[in-house]
């Protein structure tokens, strides 16, 4: 029997952490903190494995001169927010500041995810929490139908999750270029973001 009026029990980073560390949540538990809530995630098949790979090799050799590329690591959106996408690409010195204050980032100029199993999740919360944060632009690698997924211009959008979605989607196959709207001369082939 359900309770009238009963809500959820949100966390907040603190407590999240204190789970962590009290071993609430398995050090191999893949999991996320998503507007106070505990969010597990699938494990990485095949084809999200390799994309990771291949993206992780062609970020890096593309902005390594301005940008930390992290991979699979958090970004502090809120209080209660800190997904852990699997790219972020962080200004050195944002990152030197966020050291220096002991925590994550929060400012990513670009945010990417590998989807797979996840491209209605992807597509749907994640765009919501990351507009609402302010995340200039927010890139899906979707892994099946091999194309990149470009969303920018974050916007409130009250019917969208989280109240907020982006204002501009564009949709890029692979063999075509694309590049982030932080460096337009940083050209890169989808395809180099799918295959070794």
């Amino acid at each position: 029997m359900a309770l009238p009026n009963a809500q959820p029990r949100r966390f907040n980073r603190e407590e999240y952490y204190r789970m962590a560390e009290s071993g609430v949540l398995s050090p191999n538990e893949r999991v996320e903190l998503i507007d106070g809530e505990i969010i597990s995630m699938p494990p990485q098949n095949l084809p999200h494995a390799t994309a990771v790979a291949a993206t992780t090799m062609t970020l890096a050799a593309r902005f390594a001169a301005t940008h930390i590329v992290r991979c699979q690591l958090p970004v502090t959106l809120s209080d209660d927010c800190e997904p852990e996408p699997d790219f972020s690409l962080v200004t050195k010195a944002h990152l030197q500041e966020c050291n220096a204050q002991g925590k994550h980032p929060s400012c990513p100029d670009l945010i990417l995810e590998i989807s797979d199993r996840s491209l209605g999740y992807d597509r749907g919360e994640k765009v919501g929490v990351f507009a609402r944060a302010g995340v200039p632009e927010y890139w899906i690698l979707n892994v099946r139908r091999r194309c990149l997924e470009i969303r920018r211009d974050p916007i409130t959008d009250l019917d969208a999750p989280f109240g907020h979605t982006y204002g501009s989607i564009r949709l890029v196959p692979e063999g075509e270029n694309v590049a982030p709207a932080f460096a337009p001369d940083q050209s890169i082939r989808v395809t180099d973001l799918l295959v070794l």
